[in-house]
């Protein structure tokens, strides 16, 4: 770490150049040379979008605030039996995590869970292919804090063998820490289903209000 002593002048224009999206280095002959008052001021309008000019997050502060992950399979051999209309959690299937990131997220697989532990509105997806009982109707919601039917999805397969597709999205809150995001399954009658396939990604998308 090569640390700095700037003056509080130059500190300030530093950081107005940086929200411009502008390389400080860019003008280090002239840093320094706008008061406080000015860069300050400039700060003000750019935050409160009066400046006439486009704002950057730096990319060290997008890097940190960041949050996402994923699991999936995609040699799906684990076979379920005696599904029934109780909801019940999709375990064992899940084989890899896939991209995450390095706070506020966690990836999970061998818990059959992404573990969300920063607060936020997340985008949740979910997709699973899957081969199952003739005539039974299979249904899977995922979970983010409480339930989630806005993104839940339903099949009925018409063949011993066939593989079907299903697949969700929807908008969720993380109103706390250790936040599990997961599927459930529930079905018409008891049966049996076997994932071939099966992904579910978040991503953060926004603060609570």
């Amino acid at each position: 770490m090569n640390l700095k002593n700037y003056s509080v002048q130059e500190s300030a224009e530093r950081i107005y150049n940086s929200l411009r999206g502008r390389h400080p280095d860019d003008a280090e002959c002239y840093l320094g040379r706008k008061s406080l008052n000015e860069s300050m001021a400039r700060i003000a309008q750019l935050m409160e979008n009066s400046l006439g000019t486009t704002g950057y997050l730096p990319t060290i502060l997008q890097k940190n605030s960041q949050r996402y992950g994923a699991i999936y399979t995609w040699t799906g051999t684990v076979e379920y039996q005696g599904m029934t209309a109780s909801w019940t959690q999709i375990t064992g299937a899940f084989q890899n995590s896939g991209k995450h990131s390095a706070l506020g997220v966690r990836s999970e697989p061998n818990n059959a869970r992404i573990l969300i532990n920063d607060y936020g509105i997340y985008f949740v997806s979910w997709q699973m292919s899957y081969i199952g009982s003739p005539d039974i109707n299979y249904k899977v919601e995922p979970y983010c804090w409480v339930g989630m039917p806005q993104a839940a999805a339903e099949s009925t397969p018409s063949a011993s063998g066939s593989v079907i597709t299903m697949s969700g999205c929807g908008f969720a809150e993380a109103s706390g820490t250790a936040v599990n995001v997961a599927l459930y399954m529930s079905t018409s009658n008891t049966a049996w289903f076997v994932p071939r396939s099966l992904q579910l990604n978040v991503i953060k998308v926004g603060i609570l209000p």
